[in-house]
């Protein structure tokens, strides 16, 4: 081996060394902040269940801070009975167990100083909007995107809660009001995954709903339902990643707290 090819496999093994180095070093200024439904859920508040796809995200990227306010159950979009109301805790659909409700309480935490200010939020939710778009939430996927976005901002943030119905409309509501909470955090939105329970169609409904309100608020979007180890024709056969054809199991979590991680990882 010449010297000159040495010199190069040096300085080629030194780099993978460094790489590995930070790669294993906590990332002192990024603090993660997670809202979603069950599949969030699962990984616990603190991200340390391996059964969530939170704790294997997390011990990817291992941030200075990585807190769920996910909650089985929770939905983009709203009832007439919504009301903002930290205080419910539940693990199944409810008025009041929504997206929204996690902002209020990621905020709270903030303003006390139980978390830091998230520079980096994930939201990923759909699941149950998609599931109970026929009952308890009915209708919810009717209105497109780009009819949801013709009013003026201003306008759509002075709606009431209940007014919030469709999933357009709560997903461009509660994204523009962590906004103005948080201004200087990064948004990311994560379809939902494929369920048996809620149906290919809706779910295809629901994802295409979430990823054109992503572009229209210039805020990045993960379509799981499209890059997720999960396809709704392998759970329907036989179920490979999932619990109950609408829950992961470990190796799915695993597979997608990592993906995740290497999507957001290009914002950091």
């Amino acid at each position: 081996m010449t010297l000159t090819l040495l010199r190069l496999l040096v300085l080629v093994l030194s780099g993978l060394t460094a790489l590995t180095a930070r790669a294993q070093q906590p990332i002192d200024t990024l603090h993660i902040a997670i809202l979603g439904d069950s599949n969030t859920w699962l990984g616990g508040d603190e991200c340390q269940q391996p059964e969530g796809w939170t704790f294997h995200f997390n011990q990817a990227l291992r941030p200075a801070s990585c807190r769920s306010y996910a909650r089985s159950g929770a939905t983009w979009t709203h009832t007439t009975a919504t009301t903002a109301n930290v205080e419910e805790y539940t693990e199944v659909i409810t008025p009041c167990n929504v997206i929204y409700n996690q902002c209020l309480r990621l905020i709270a935490d903030v303003q006390t100083g139980r978390t830091a200010e998230p520079t980096l939020i994930l939201i990923a939710a759909g699941t149950n909007d998609a599931w109970f778009h026929q009952k308890q939430r009915k209708g919810c996927l009717d209105l497109e995107a780009k009819l949801a976005f013709q009013s003026p901002t201003d306008e759509v943030m002075q709606k009431g809660l209940g007014q919030l119905s469709s999933l357009a409309e709560a997903v461009r509501y509660d994204c523009l009001f962590l906004q103005r909470k948080f201004p200087a955090a990064h948004i990311v939105l994560l379809t939902p995954l494929p369920s048996l329970h809620a149906g290919k169609a809706a779910i295809e409904r629901a994802a295409n709903c979430i990823e054109k309100c992503g572009h229209l608020l210039h805020i990045p979007v993960i379509r799981q339902d499209l890059e997720g180890c999960i396809r709704y024709d392998t759970e329907r056969h036989r179920l490979t990643y999932t619990t109950d054809g609408t829950h992961m199991n470990a190796a799915a979590a695993r597979k997608i707290g990592r993906l995740i991680a290497r999507r957001v990882q290009p914002l950091l």
